[in-house]
């Protein structure tokens, strides 16, 4: 006999049977039903909390910590505008005044709410409407808003010299081969110590911030006997003004993945995960599309280059919560927990996601 909650909602139970083998599949269980209703219906999360065996109540709390998880229907959005640094630089009040009335092609509340940083510093002043960021195309001029995109450099000068790569399409996996991508998985699983001695000789830290020396930090998991294992790129970079790691994934998605798959190769670690931020839809997107490429051609998948070893990549998105780019509180979070941080020791390198042996590296780093 059917329980009430599946005749009331049949749409969670099929997302709950489709992905509760996955990965640390919560957070993407919350998305893909409030993908599919618009919000979080009250049927969908009693659900959620007996198949996870969390209480309720904890299940509400840690709902209502995120941002952008909802638990009531909103037909339309509100306009969102960034009001942090360097949009603080334009005419707010003005542009959001025009905002009110100006034509998105995305029907809207005509309610403006401002945010914190949605790290598109680059395209000032970003508007955020549902899921579709756009840009004020000047001060004061969101009429001319246009659909957000990183502008490219000059041909010369400091800023082609810094991003000298962005116009060779290494965005795909052909490009990204021309320029030496996906060798290197093949030393990592013959010789991953050389590996390791390479990145401490290399002097490579952490590039979130923390600065911890990366070969370190991998040969600690490598050594720990415990396992599942596993390899967490943290993409959910929340300080004002960074928007690094969204160029990276946008422009060198593969870099960031044979990365993945080396540290899996060499510690042991079968399954990667990306935590996105939820401000980057655009990159879900194309880095699901850079992932399909990779296992298509054997890069990704059940033998890795060849290797004869498995690894494989998946992603899972944020919400809208800051403190989730501290690696600890990014781990509660995939494990459906209040996304608080811990506190160490232990460490995620013996002691991380579902409390087994993990490395937690920045997207740059890797």
């Amino acid at each position: 006999m059917k329980s009430e909650i599946e005749i009331l909602d049949p749409t969670t139970t099929e997302i709950l049977d489709r992905l509760l083998e996955e990965p640390a599949p919560f957070m993407e269980v919350l998305h893909a039903i409030q993908d599919h209703h618009g919000y979080l219906p009250e049927e969908s999360l009693k659900q959620v909390a007996q198949r996870f065996q969390i209480p309720i109540s904890e299940l509400y709390g840690t709902v209502t910590f995120y941002h952008f998880f909802r638990l009531e229907p909103k037909p339309v959005p509100d306009i969102m505008i960034c009001e942090n640094s360097a949009c603080c630089l334009h005419d707010l009040e003005t542009i959001s005044a025009q905002a009110t009335t100006a034509d998105f092609g995305i029907a809207h509340s005509g309610k403006v709410e401002k945010i914190s940083c949605p790290g598109r510093c680059d395209v000032p002043v970003p508007i955020l409407i549902g899921e579709k960021f756009f840009h004020s195309a000047k001060s004061g001029a969101v009429a001319a808003a246009t659909e957000a995109d990183m502008p490219l450099p000059p041909e010369t000068g400091l800023e082609e010299c810094l991003f000298r790569h962005i116009r060779d399409g290494i965005g795909s996996l052909e490009g990204a081969k021309v320029h030496g991508a996906w060798s290197s998985p093949a030393l990592a699983a013959s010789d991953p110590d050389k590996i390791i001695e390479e990145l401490k000789e290399s002097g490579l830290t952490g590039r979130g911030g923390a600065g911890f020396p990366t070969g370190v930090k991998w040969e600690a998991v490598r050594s720990e006997t415990r396992g599942p294992k596993w390899i967490i790129c943290n993409a959910d970079e929340s300080e004002v003004g960074c928007f690094k790691d969204r160029v990276l994934m946008a422009h060198s998605p593969h870099a960031m993945l044979e990365g993945m798959a080396c540290a899996g190769l060499v510690t042991g670690a079968e399954v990667g995960i990306v935590y996105l931020r939820w401000e980057y839809p655009e990159i879900l997107e194309s880095l699901q599309v850079a992932i399909d490429e990779a296992e298509a051609a054997g890069m990704l998948g059940d033998d890795v280059c060849g290797t004869g070893r498995p690894f494989r990549v998946v992603i899972r998105r944020g919400a809208g919560a800051y403190i989730c780019g501290e690696e600890t509180s990014l781990l509660n979070s995939l494990e459906g927990k209040h996304p608080f941080p811990r506190e160490k020791p232990p460490f995620p390198t013996t002691h991380g996601l579902f409390d087994l042996p993990t490395v937690v590296n920045n997207v740059e780093t890797f």
